[in-house]
């Protein structure tokens, strides 16, 4: 089990639960490490969700063109860009300045004993209540988990990551400055969300990150996270994603078309998972690398 970090920093920053798309008043969380609150079930706190890149665009685009994949969702009452003097946001994956200062300005990068230790008592507490479904739920993670991929590793921090950050630092000032200087060597998940990222030479591609990683003494784990499902999860008209069930004559995804996506699939798998698998059987036993089938995009399937 993986427990994303990259902007819960802040509790209760939502007025509504269901709101995702660049909330206001987040926090980064803690760095990515394997001191967690229950190491046999917690395998790593870590930034799946990379800080600074965008959820999905305001209806409006930096720009002031009208956003073509705007989603309702980027327009909540929790979502940056909708209220006076907020920057619009730009489209999934673009770097929001914005985003990202408001972020580094509300972070919670080093562990808070206290909400570890609360973590640690709620887990007992509940034990204590539930011993006998809690034992068995417990012993058959501990055997899931019994060697976590992340122990002992150093992670890998993109380059071009860093060269993001950069951009907001040089306008920055203060303590938000100073922590997005200190994010600069934080590693983050790298989000595979369009096939021209598996193959190529740069640290903006799969290969590319490898071929890095691999190049490093130990080598360093890659965290990467497999998300272009067809039709964009099923829901997500905002998020990255290429592959559609039914394409519209403009290239976009026809969502109200009738079918069960063979022709989707099939692209899915030719053409974006059999090169992932292509990669990574050439850096086999020579990096380190975790894979994450992105999470929001399980349960909108069904």
């Amino acid at each position: 089990i993986i427990i994303d970090t990259g902007r819960n920093g802040v509790e209760d920053a939502r007025q509504s639960c269901k709101n995702w798309c660049n909330i206001r008043g987040a926090g980064v969380g803690l760095i990515p490490t394997t001191a967690t609150a229950d190491p046999n079930i917690i395998d790593a706190y870590f930034w799946l969700k990379t800080p600074g890149e965008s959820d999905g665009c305001s209806q409006t685009l930096p720009d002031g063109k009208r956003c073509p994949r705007y989603d309702s969702d980027c327009g909540s009452e929790d979502s940056m860009g909708t209220r006076a003097g907020e920057p619009p946001a730009p489209e999934a994956g673009q770097w929001f300045d914005y985003q990202i200062k408001q972020l580094a300005a509300n972070a919670k990068l080093t562990k808070a004993q206290n909400v570890l230790l609360a973590l640690s008592e709620t887990i007992s507490l509940y034990s204590a209540s539930h011993s006998n479904k809690t034992t068995a739920l417990q012993m058959s993670l501990m055997r899931a988990t019994s060697s976590n991929p992340f122990e002992g590793r150093a992670f890998y921090v993109n380059p071009s990551y860093a060269e993001e950050l950069g951009v907001s630092i040089a306008s920055a000032e203060g303590q938000v400055k100073t922590t997005l200087e200190l994010m600069v060597d934080v590693a983050s998940a790298y989000w595979l969300d369009t096939k021209a990222k598996i193959r190529g030479t740069s640290s903006k591609t799969m290969e590319g990150i490898l071929k890095d990683a691999a190049a490093k003494s130990p080598p360093e784990l890659v965290t990467f996270i497999v998300y272009d499902l067809p039709n964009r999860d099923c829901h997500a008209k905002a998020s990255n994603g290429e592959i559609c069930c039914t394409y519209l004559p403009d290239g976009r995804c026809d969502y109200a078309a009738a079918g069960d996506c063979a022709e989707g699939l099939e692209e899915y798998k030719s053409t974006y998972i059999d090169e992932i698998a292509s990669v990574l059987k050439e850096y086999n036993d020579k990096v380190p690398i975790v894979l994450v089938i992105e999470p929001d995009s399980l349960p909108n399937l069904s």
